[in-house]
């Protein structure tokens, strides 16, 4: 068995692990599908990787599959740039079939890659007379020009860094006779260069933009001290967000914080570094054997003249800045360019066999579940209409019976949540939002479960709740109006007081018409008596108003 082998099956064994550990959590269940998920296709690459007649073939397979798909989503690309079709987020020109043009830039990069490898450094030998490895070749060819072409319109550092490294490595690997004197000549030279031409790249591109830079470093600072919490077991599969929430509120609480990191702060979806997710969910080990293992990979690779390799190394560096692990096409990828740096050689025919056996069976096993949760999702989306037009007995009424399969979705508990609260049914709405707060960081969970306590006359709890929602997220004004309306329901002038005198000062991430409406609400209810404070209309009623599920809340 090779190195790279081992690494992935101790890698795999730690993660079912933790898997069997936190078996009663939401998330585990479909983060152990996607295990499997990874272990079949790693093993199925591995044995038809294997050195034998079938492994080019298969190679030209794979290259030509993602030379393909890369034209697909440039052809899709350039009709989104030239308005013939529209993107699928109005706020990005062109996204392709993604929902933002970051993981379609990162996809671009790693096919370009995997294209330019296969030409330059396999090309003549690959050419050959047969229609398959003609039709590869220049299938190839034009993915990586119009890919190459295309990363930059994204606006995406990401893809940029993934396919500088990229091209970098296939450079490596084949450099022309003229630069290898250059180099041999000229170390000192070179190496001063490079240096100073890494240092200006990283400069020119923290600037290009300054705020996502500098908000991704402090969702990596607040994510190592997260996974400094429980730096060997991990906090559990699906558990990123909420466990980085946590760790945020620990830090602001703490009060040693800038103002600029105050405005910086917000509640992130995805980890955008694969490896700090893997050693905040699972623990520092398997964070560790990840990168071992995609380090061998790629060693490996280069070694046995793959085509593989760099493109691996693309997407590893793309892991750096982004989440290609939440994405069902990149985790298709990974597997695949992982297995062939450890096809030097034939695995034993009793490993393979037995590997093969376990692997199948497990996936087989997953696929029911599978199945079953994409038809949920499939009838969630259907009955999304009833929320998005406020048709609240009618959610709840729907919702129930798509619990079971959706338990691990905070985006469906929030809205079920939600209902409940407006059907007045604060109980089961309360356990519903608990069960999304523990999967979420983000602190409008908190915002509603304090205002079901508020409405069942517990005011110390709505406190609380409004107050670890501001302490989340500092830089939000909705928990802030919260709490002053809170404050004057209880008749509490001088808490009330200090509380408008506060939001009077405050300065919210964005300034928008709705918080500028929120103070204007507050100031006319100043002016109200307290007796007629129960007749006060919340704002804002509507729920998109008050929760934008990419961050972008009050």
């Amino acid at each position: 068995m090779e190195m790279t082998d081992r690494l992935f099956f101790i890698l795999a064994m730690l993660i079912t692990a933790s898997c069997a550990y936190h078996r009663n959590d939401a998330a585990t269940p479909f983060e152990f599908r996607n295990l499997c998920t990874y272990a079949f296709l790693y093993v199925l690459c591995r044995i038809l990787f294997s050195p034998g007649k079938t492994r080019k073939v298969c190679e030209q397979i794979i290259v030509l599959s993602i030379s393909c798909l890369c034209l697909y989503e440039s052809y899709l690309c350039v009709e989104q740039i030239t308005g013939h079709r529209f993107s699928n987020n109005q706020r990005f020109i062109c996204t392709g079939t993604f929902s933002n043009p970051g993981p379609l830039a990162g996809l671009l990069a790693v096919g370009s890659t995997l294209a330019l490898s296969w030409i330059i450094l396999y090309g003549k030998e690959n050419s050959g007379n047969s229609f398959i490895a003609s039709l590869t070749s220049r299938t190839a060819l034009l993915s990586a020009f119009t890919g190459t072409v295309l990363i930059p319109a994204t606006g995406s550092r990401s893809a940029l860094c993934s396919l500088a490294a990229g091209l970098l490595a296939v450079l490596a690997k084949k450099r022309p006779a003229g630069l290898e004197r250059l180099i041999t000549g000229h170390r000192y030279l070179f190496f001063t260069a490079s240096v100073l031409l890494l240092m200006l790249s990283t400069v020119c591109m923290y600037n290009v933009k300054k705020e996502s830079a500098e908000g991704r470093l402090f969702m990596n600072r607040i994510t190592i001290m997260a996974i400094a919490e429980s730096p060997l077991t991990g906090t559990g599969p699906g558990s990123f967000t909420h466990s980085y929430g946590n760790a945020q509120y620990r830090y602001f609480t703490g009060g040693n914080y800038t103002e600029k990191e105050r405005m910086t702060a917000d509640c992130p979806e995805f980890a955008f570094n694969t490896f700090l997710c893997t050693g905040l969910e699972y623990g520092v080990p398997s964070m560790i054997l990840l990168i071992s293992a995609i380090i061998c990979s790629i060693v490996n690779s280069t070694r046995n003249a793959s085509p593989f390799g760099e493109s691996l190394l693309a997407l590893a560096v793309f892991s750096l800045f982004s989440y290609p692990h939440e994405i069902a096409v990149f985790r298709l990828l990974m597997p695949v360019f992982a297995a062939s740096g450890a096809s030097s050689a034939r695995m034993p025919r009793n490993t393979a066999t037995a590997a093969a056996i376990l692997s199948s069976t497990l996936f087989l096993w997953c696929i029911p579940g599978m199945a079953v949760t994409a038809e949920t999702e499939k009838k969630w989306k259907a009955l999304q209409t009833l929320y998005r037009q406020q048709d609240y007995s009618s959610v709840v009424k729907s919702y129930p019976e798509l619990l079971p399969e959706m338990k691990h979705n905070y985006r469906f508990l929030f809205q079920f949540g939600h209902s409940l609260r407006e059907e007045r049914q604060y109980a089961r709405s309360d356990t519903i939002l608990k069960m999304g707060e523990s999967l979420s960081g983000d602190p409008m969970f908190w915002n509603l479960i304090g205002r079901n306590a508020q409405d069942m006359g517990n005011s110390a709890e709505a406190e609380r709740c409004y107050s670890k929602a501001f302490s989340m997220i500092p830089n939000r004004l909705y928990p802030l109006y919260l709490l002053a309306v809170l404050y004057h329901e209880t008749g509490n002038a001088e808490k009330f007081s200090d509380m408008i005198e506060q939001i009077d000062g405050f300065k919210p991430k964005v300034e928008s018409e709705v918080t500028r409406t929120l103070r204007k609400e507050l100031y006319a209810l100043d002016s109200i008596p307290v007796s007629d404070c129960r007749h006060f209309k919340h704002f804002p009623n509507k729920p998109e108003m008050a929760y934008d599920c990419n961050g972008n809340n009050l």
